[in-house]
């Protein structure tokens, strides 16, 4: 799942009514045209989920009600073996990628609490429990599921990494992790082992680093790590678990949890992602501060810098224009959008600027490389910087090499946050993830199919002010998850 860049992950919640499934699938548009669904009524602050299966050309193949309790967040859907796999709260749902029908269907109990569970709101309060997933990938021909409460409920209720048959539902190993909270991304490294942090757990106020061997089917270590106000990660550089807290990173040897280097000449939060070649990035995190605080003076700001993340050993180092708020580094692309002033810049991997514009990119998720383009996705509400509009959503296309604009288009029914993916050559589709605690306006979500020649929008669906999960591709479908989430006070 992606994690908003700079901020320790809390999860966002949505309490509005989302598309009713029949009624979208009977309005799968054609060419040009808006499929817009019926609402339905939330109950008591959850929405219904629904699975959605959009086409490269923006029609719904298949859609359909999800069985299970609404949770606190909504984990990205999985697919292998030629199935869609969907949790909604204590409920996993197989379906076929062709036809959407159910082949089979687990359910988690759900725990009411434990006696290691501190003071602090209820299972039923937070819309969390130890039966809930809360992390679900496809993983060398097996569904991994991690099933614990996630989003600092303030519960340590216990936890458990789990290998699922993906054809029949059947469990073929558990490992138990104990009780704890998780919070922030939980990432695979490339030998295999699933690294989680928990809120509590660990000495002297700290959390705990967990490291789940894959391979293994069971927990390899653990250790008492970071404050969740001050800690990013864990990220998966090949081999190594990258942890940043209070101004220091530290890589770990996914399989023993050694210490194989530190840096803690950061000033401020930190943020690490995977790089190319074997690298890891780091970079000054953009503080989110209420009221907005000055931007920094440049002078003060930390380069994004590429160290080995085997050894540590700096590789290069690239000034930013200010505090960056998202940063990517796929296919060899590294793509920094900063905030104070709004800026798009493209990296070589050696860490040359290859271009930079004026432009706002929400999340890691909005923007993609096509081979010969960058297409990214810029919106933001309150912006007031040259060259951008309060509240304008657009989509646009500049070449890799130059950064000029070949097109761009407004999404006028769409959100504040999107991703683009690319499902097949032919056309991008463009999800709106609604991660605000309610959609600001009244924006729809959904998805949309664009030309990526020309930037005409062939067909868009909406799916009405409903959060979404992020998306996941197979062949020429885009899967989807939409009004899963719960609200509370």
């Amino acid at each position: 799942m992606p994690k908003p860049s700079g901020t320790s992950f809390r999860a966002t919640v949505a309490a509005l009514a989302v598309a009713a499934a029949c009624a979208l699938a009977a309005c799968g548009s054609g060419a040009g045209q808006a499929a817009t669904a019926t609402g339905l009524q939330s109950t008591a602050g959850c929405s219904t989920a629904v699975a959605y299966d959009v086409t490269d050309t923006g029609t719904v193949a298949w859609s359909a009600r999800l069985p299970g309790t609404p949770q606190y967040s909504i984990p990205q859907p999985a697919t292998l073996d030629g199935l869609a796999v969907f949790a909604n709260g204590n409920v996993l749902s197989a379906r076929r990628l062709a036809g959407g029908q159910q082949v089979w269907q687990r359910t988690y109990p759900r725990a009411a609490g434990s006696a290691t569970r501190p003071p602090g709101p209820s299972a039923a309060d937070t819309g969390s429990s130890a039966g809930d997933v809360a992390g679900l990938w496809a993983w060398h021909g097996e569904l991994i599921v991690v099933v614990a409460p996630f989003g600092l409920t303030g519960q340590d209720l216990d936890m458990r990494v789990q290998a699922v048959n993906p054809a029949t539902g059947a469990v073929r190993w558990t490992a138990d992790l104990g009780p704890g909270d998780l919070y922030n991304q939980m990432e695979i490294t490339a030998n295999g082992v699933l690294a989680l942090i928990t809120e509590h757990g660990g000495s002297d106020g700290e959390g705990k680093l967990l490291a789940v061997g894959l391979t293994a089917g069971r927990l390899l270590w653990s250790r008492s790590y970071g404050k969740e106000e001050e800690t990013d990660g864990p990220d998966a550089a090949g081999p190594v678990i990258v942890m940043a807290s209070g101004g220091t990173v530290t890589g770990f040897d996914a399989d023993t949890g050694a210490v194989l280097w530190s840096h803690s000449r950061m000033p401020g939060g930190v943020g690490s992602v995977a790089g190319p070649g074997g690298s890891v990035l780091l970079y000054d995190i953009l503080q989110q501060t209420d009221p907005p605080q000055a931007p920094p003076a440049a002078s003060k700001l930390f380069p994004v810098t590429a160290l080995n993340a085997v050894t540590g050993a700096v590789l290069w180092r690239a000034k930013t224009a200010g505090a960056v708020s998202q940063l990517s580094a796929a296919d060899g692309l590294i793509v920094v959008g900063t905030s104070q002033p709004y800026q798009l810049t493209v990296l070589s991997p050696g860490g040359h600027v290859a271009w930079s514009v004026t432009d706002y990119a929400p999340n890691p998720m909005s923007w993609i490389e096509t081979g010969t383009d960058l297409v990214s996705v810029s919106s933001e509400p309150d912006v007031r910087a040259p060259g951008i509009e309060a509240g304008l959503t657009m989509v646009t296309d500049r070449r890799l090499s130059t950064g000029a604009v070949r097109w761009s288009i407004r999404l006028a029914d769409f959100g504040a946050e999107d991703a683009v993916v690319r499902p097949s050559g032919r056309d991008l589709v463009v999800p709106n993830l609604v991660v605000t605690g309610q959609p600001l306006r009244g924006e729809s979500s959904g998805a949309l199919a664009v030309d990526p020649a020309t930037g005409a929008v062939r067909a868009q669906v909406l799916v009405g002010p409903a959060q979404l999960s992020a998306p996941v591709t197979a062949g020429g479908d885009t899967l989807i998850q939409a009004g899963a989430a719960c609200s509370h006070p």
